[in-house]
């Protein structure tokens, strides 16, 4: 947000003390950098491959995920936090066509006030609303995902159990072993 230049490169931000990493850039993740490494182990790798660090500010945080909800909340019926970086929001059971545009309004009206990129997620349940959200950042859908009848088969049939909200890599693994692979599927 404050630093435009740090667009498009590998980016890491690091725990209080600069103790492991809590988020990453998908160019930092390209690299092979993981979540939840112990920065020490990867410092020297970081510098030789050119990676921005930056340390966490929570207090910043705090501010930038209320200017978030604000923005985000505007448009719904009724909403709750489930994160710092993100909401569960209520808008009525409208046609798929209206709620993308919908979901293309509030990514440009949080993009244009918090500048903060954001994916937007909807379904009619709160897990599918999860999976529209993996859809919209990793399947193609450019940022805004609806899962509705008509494609709801696609959208599953193309993510992996790991991909669910709340399955893990040994639940995983677990369910490949029973040919459980797609979150259609399971």
């Amino acid at each position: 947000i404050f630093n435009p230049l740090y667009r498009g490169k590998a980016l890491i931000v690091v725990s209080n003390n600069d103790g492991m990493i809590v988020t990453l850039s998908p160019e930092a993740a390209a690299l092979g950098l993981k979540k939840f490494t112990p920065y020490f182990q990867v410092a020297e790798f970081c510098r030789a491959n050119g990676v921005v660090i930056c340390s966490s500010n929570y207090a910043l945080y705090s501010t930038i995920s209320t200017q978030f909800m604000r923005v985000a909340s505007r448009e719904c019926y009724s909403y709750f936090p489930y994160s710092i970086d993100e909401i569960f929001a209520e808008f009525g059971n409208d046609t798929p066509q209206n709620l993308s545009k919908l979901g293309r309004k509030l990514r440009h009206d949080v993009w244009r006030e918090v500048r903060l990129p954001i994916g937007v997620g909807l379904g009619d349940t709160l897990t599918l609303a999860k999976a529209a959200n993996h859809a919209a950042k990793r399947l193609g859908y450019r940022g805004v995902c609806v899962i509705k009848a008509h494609n709801r088969e696609a959208i599953l049939g193309a993510m992996l159990t790991t991909d669910v909200w709340g399955v893990g890599k040994r639940i995983g693994q677990r369910l490949s072993s029973v040919g459980i692979h797609t979150a259609l599927q399971l």
